[in-house]
């Protein structure tokens, strides 16, 4: 195709491919078509643009599309009754006002501990001793309270505990996930039900409306799953996993080297007030 809009004879197309032309013929082509601003030359090459291109790329073995793997992220609100900490590796979007926390390190799992950490009663406890109030329940997590949370370095952690705090923070957010999407897809099966169930008949009418738009609320909750949280207990699909969370409660009060005295500090300001003032 290139040849022929040029022009040219067999003599002529047999000295471009042999000193190799024939492999850039289609990067010469969009040269010409941009410098030239013909209409007939760029109508030609979207017209045959795949053709050719999968005719270029023919010629450069082993050469492939670069592809960026997502490397996640830590997102956690602006505002909560409790420190939330959501550990995202496929690139949600977020619709509130949330704060966003990356690693620039090539070893991911350590963006499990930090999460592990964030959602842990010993941050929580420190963070509210520093961080500001809203109203009787609500904490503000802004940057400026989150920067002075006193996060361990994974280098001071013995390699044993660090490997089993990724690992048990890694099994909880899989377990809440799958919950979650399990929740989900009954959702989805109860309004396909009711949906056949209920009657089209006047009488019902009110009744099918009433129904429908609960229901499409839940599929729409559905189609935007809130994220699951570490922590049991802070949302409507979370599954029970209390006994997980102690361990690596207790994981992370060795991580901070407590002492039994600063553990039942902790403990008890829990028990007794969901966090301790």
């Amino acid at each position: 195709m290139v040849f022929a809009l040029y022009g040219l004879d067999d003599k002529q197309r047999a000295m471009i491919t042999a000193a190799g032309g024939g492999k850039y013929s289609l990067a010469y082509l969009l040269v010409v078509c941009v410098k030239s601003q013909s209409l007939t030359l760029l109508k030609l090459l979207c017209e045959n643009f795949e053709t050719e291109l999968k005719e270029a790329f023919r010629f450069c073995e082993g050469l492939q599309v670069p592809q960026k793997q997502y490397e996640g992220k830590i997102i956690y609100p602006n505002m909560a009754k409790e420190f939330i900490a959501y550990l995202d590796m496929q690139g949600f979007f977020t619709n509130q006002k949330c704060f966003i926390l990356s690693d620039n390190i090539k070893d991911k799992n350590r963006l499990l501990y930090l999460t592990a950490i964030l959602n842990s009663k010993t941050n929580f406890w420190y963070f509210k001793q520093i961080g500001a109030t809203l109203g009787a329940s609500g904490y503000e997590m802004s940057k400026i309270f989150v920067e002075k949370l006193p996060v361990v370095e994974t280098n001071k952690i013995d390699s044993k505990l660090l490997a089993e705090i990724e690992g048990l923070a890694k099994e909880i957010l899989e377990i809440n996930h799958a919950c979650h999407s399990e929740a989900c897809l009954q959702a989805k099966e109860s309004h396909t039900k009711l949906k056949r169930d209920v009657s089209p008949s006047p009488q019902h009418d009110k009744i099918k409306n009433c129904h429908s738009e609960v229901l499409q609320s839940k599929t729409e909750e559905s189609h935007n799953p809130p994220p699951s949280p570490l922590r049991n207990g802070r949302g409507d699909y979370s599954a029970d996993t209390s006994k997980l969370e102690s361990r690596l409660d207790s994981l992370i009060y060795q991580a901070y080297n407590l002492n039994q005295d600063e553990i039942a500090l902790i403990e008890s300001a829990f028990n007794s007030a969901g966090g301790g003032a």
